[in-house]
């Protein structure tokens, strides 16, 4: 691996959230242990919700991409959306997007620009073949369907001009907040236009309640909320390790859906679901950016930051499928990774 791939792991690497000691969680009774069919459950809101947002367990787990996969898939699902809104894609090459997605003959080395300049890179894991997988997998949907009734990608990455930007400074004047500009978009589609939303992002900018009045981290769907009401749904895949209920899981269904708010796997303190967050925190007066730990939801429960979860397993038995980046081929890409990295975090390794 060369100097300027290992500097992307690393920084992709010191990104992750380490794991804490599981918190034992006392069983709970009286609650309906009764799981859904992910696709019956994923109909069932497309029908009743404008918006519905799902997780992906973790970027690069291979395990909950096979299931997203599936349900882009399904003609039946696919008829009943409009839009999807995807975290992996930047709005400068929304033409490129769409060009793919209505079955052009787009190279890779173009369509690739749609993920690989996002606002978050160098850190963004977008190189990964289950973001491409994931767009095949729409394309190859629409095929199906009738001409009016194609599905949109939308990016939800806000637009960025990375050549143009070359210093921290011109950095934090560039980049637009990411959440609240997802949340816009999708709620232009669903309530503007009147389209069926699917949102398809990290779990961390899925969770319904915000950090705080004004705080810049506060996830997208507390800002759909918080403007209609009632107008979303949260699905994410279940994490029985990190919330404590891996005793448990000989009571859970694989592939099934279970509703937080009436079931035992809602019931673990949130700051399970982020233990060890570090975030990426702006000083508002100075503007400089450092690392810090973050407490999220204390107080809360896991039913209030997501309506419903899907069983895969254990999540640290899910397969990880790295960014494909060959250090040859892709070396003029990794050096812009590189000089990336610098210009965000600084010059060490």
């Amino acid at each position: 691996m060369s100097g300027a791939a290992k500097a992307f792991a690393a920084v992709w690497i010191g990104c992750v959230a380490a794991l804490a000691p599981a918190a034992t969680i006392e069983a709970q009774t009286g609650e309906d242990d009764r799981g859904e069919n992910v696709l019956a459950h994923i109909r069932w809101a497309l029908e009743r919700y404008p918006i519905l947002l799902m997780g992906e367990g973790n970027h690069l787990a291979a395990e909950p991409h096979e299931v997203l996969r599936r349900i882009l898939s399904d003609d039946g699902i696919m008829e009943d959306l409009d839009i999807i809104i995807v975290e992996f894609a930047t709005a400068t090459y929304q033409d490129v997007l769409e060009a793919f997605i209505r079955g052009e003959d787009v190279p890779i080395a173009e369509l690739s620009a749609v993920w690989r300049n996002t606002s978050t890179s160098p850190i963004a894991p977008w190189d990964s073949p289950l973001y491409l997988m994931l767009l095949e997998t729409v394309r190859d949907s629409n095929r199906r369907l009738p001409p009016d009734r194609k599905v949109r990608v939308l990016a939800g990455d806000p637009p960025v001009d990375w050549p143009s930007i070359q210093t921290a400074e011109e950095y934090r004047r560039a980049i637009q907040p990411r959440d609240p500009y997802a949340a816009g978009i999708a709620m232009e589609q669903a309530f503007g236009l009147g389209k069926r939303v699917l949102v398809v992002y990290g779990g961390g900018h899925l969770m319904r309640p915000p950090l705080g009045p004004g705080d810049p981290r506060n996830p997208m769907t507390s800002y759909i909320l918080a403007d209609h009401p009632g107008a979303a749904w949260v699905v994410e895949f279940m994490w029985p390790t990190r919330t404590g209920l891996a005793d448990r899981i000989d009571e859970l269904a694989m592939e099934q859906v279970y509703r937080t708010a009436d079931h035992w796997s809602g019931a673990p303190p949130a700051p399970l679901l982020f233990p060890g967050t570090r975030s990426l925190v702006t000083d508002p007066e100075t503007g400089e950016q450092s690392w810090q730990e973050v407490p999220l939801y204390e107080g809360l429960a896991v039913r209030d930051i997501y309506d419903a979860l899907i069983y895969l397993g254990l999540e640290d038995d899910w397969t990880i499928v790295q960014p494909d980046l060959d250090p040859e081929t892709d070396a003029a890409f990794l050096a812009e990774l590189e000089r990336r990295r610098v210009i965000r975090f600084g010059g060490g390794p």
